[in-house]
């Protein structure tokens, strides 16, 4: 090429230079010339014809320079007139391009950023017992999940002058675990719920309330869950204000003791991407989960994924030690680690919470968690464990 050709190019760059806002090059101009002129001398250019503008230098100065020139009209514009711009000079229509160094001389490129990551699930956090108002209660009603193979504890707030079974009979007909990925819960055939003591509850089904092989255990479990959470020690059941309940190849059977071993938890995401903390072993499985405190956070730390659920500790948040002297629990993670940083974060609090509660651990302070919040906790300072599992408010 001709050194006057060359000149022409350079001073046409020069006058739209001197038009656009200033930009800083951490290149040299005798760099920039230098890249220019061993181009040149690589790939003389045979036709004008066949001139491509990827010369090194070129081609990183107009990189450089459009991206300075486009960032802050991208900015103030709206997508109409970012997506006129993207055509008028070839590029991706993304509001965002990186510049990427040439190493080697190579050709300065242009790449749209990495796709982000994808939405976090909906994660229906506990109802923390210090939010709720003096004439409010909160109460956990047991729900299966789509494969019936977990519990699923749901809670909702209610207030005190209401009367407590009158409002889970009305709860578990109202709400619709579909729309968040669940199964109806088994007490949605109850007709009928009342206590005569603070021991026994009375449950009184539908007459077509008939429950096969299969269901027996997630029935079991589910009433085990719902009241003897709440204090209850046996359940009286009728059909039809009938005393006797037909209970798969048991045949009728009138009471049950409400018997429900603590297993942790784990996490399940449901297909419509709501994210709830479920037991920790399957309804009626062969899993058994350790009868320790202790033994129970290893558990909740082993890997396990499957049809949507996962192990409640990541392998990303190492435990160090744990105290359970005098019921209030002391858990120290492992040095470096930082919550603000684990997406999962609040699951993992809010299910060491449940579990140390049954366990008769009235608080836990975190040790070492990197951070001093984490959603609503505070945690430089012990943390109560009157908190309720999964809140619909």
């Amino acid at each position: 090429m001709k050194q006057r050709n060359v000149t022409e190019i350079e001073s046409s760059f020069e006058q739209q230079i001197r038009q656009m806002p200033k930009v800083e090059d951490r290149r040299s101009k005798e760099e920039i010339y230098g890249l220019v002129q061993k181009g040149l001398e690589k790939n003389p250019p045979r036709k004008r014809g066949n001139f491509k503008w990827v010369a090194p230098s070129i081609a990183s100065a107009a990189a450089v320079v459009l991206l300075a020139v486009l960032a802050p009209s991208i900015l103030n514009s709206g997508e109409e007139e970012l997506s006129l711009q993207s055509t008028e000079i070839g590029l991706p229509e993304s509001s965002e391009i990186a510049v990427v160094d040439d190493p080697g001389n190579e050709i300065g490129m242009m790449q749209a950023p990495e796709s982000s990551p994808e939405l976090e699930a909906n994660y229906y956090s506990a109802i923390r017992q210090e939010e709720l108002e003096e004439y409010e209660h909160a109460v956990t009603v047991a729900y299966i999940d789509e494969q019936a193979q977990y519990l699923v504890p749901i809670s909702f707030i209610y207030e005190k002058q209401e009367g407590m079974f009158e409002k889970i009979k009305t709860f578990v007909t109202e709400f619709n675990p579909e729309t968040v990925g669940l199964m109806e819960s088994p007490l949605n055939k109850v007709v009928f719920m009342s206590s005569e003591n603070d021991t026994e509850v009375v449950l009184d089904f539908q007459e077509a309330a008939f429950f096969g092989s299969t269901e027996t255990e997630a029935i079991r479990a589910a009433i085990g869950k719902t009241f003897g959470g709440l204090g209850y020690e046996k359940a009286i059941l009728k059909t039809e204000d009938q005393v006797g309940l037909l209970f798969g190849n048991e045949g009728e059977i009138g009471d049950m003791p409400l018997e429900y071993k603590e297993v942790g938890y784990r996490v399940l995401t449901t297909e419509t991407g709501e994210q709830f903390l479920v037991s920790g072993t399957y309804i009626g499985g062969s899993e058994s989960a350790p009868d320790s405190f202790q033994g129970l956070v290893e558990y909740m730390a082993i890997p396990f994924q499957e049809n949507g659920v996962e192990n409640l500790i990541p392998p990303s948040i190492q435990i160090e030690n744990i105290d359970t002297g005098k019921g209030e629990f002391v858990i120290t993670f492992a040095e470096g680690t930082n919550l603000a940083e684990e997406p999962r974060a609040q699951a993992v609090i809010e299910g060491l919470l449940l579990t140390a509660k049954s366990f008769d651990g009235q608080s836990i302070q975190f040790e070492q968690a990197g951070t001093n919040q984490v959603g609503p906790y505070d945690l430089t300072g012990p943390i109560s464990t009157t908190i309720f599992a999964n809140g619909i408010h």
